[in-house]
């Protein structure tokens, strides 16, 4: 994602919290569907903006300052 490659993953826990379907990635429901979900993503005319849109979710969720923040918040949050 961070060079810009939108992930297809199945919808398995935790996915939803880094994946937008549509937005930054794709989630096929089940290894069945993932051959209709690739197909479908070939198909989109908005590659670049999702493309875009998976390097802007790196950044913020995984830059190392915003996660410093994020991990120094929940410490205070359970040491109170």
């Amino acid at each position: 994602m961070s060079k810009g490659t939108p992930v297809l993953t199945t919808n398995v826990r935790g996915v939803n919290e880094v994946i937008s379907h549509n937005l930054n990635g794709f989630i096929a429901e089940d290894y069945d569907s993932i051959a209709d979900t690739i197909l479908e993503a070939i198909q989109r005319s908005d590659l670049d903006q999702i493309s875009n849109m998976a390097i802007e979710q790196v950044k913020d969720k995984f830059d190392i300052l915003n996660s410093s923040k994020d991990l120094i918040k929940f410490w205070k949050e359970i040491s109170s």
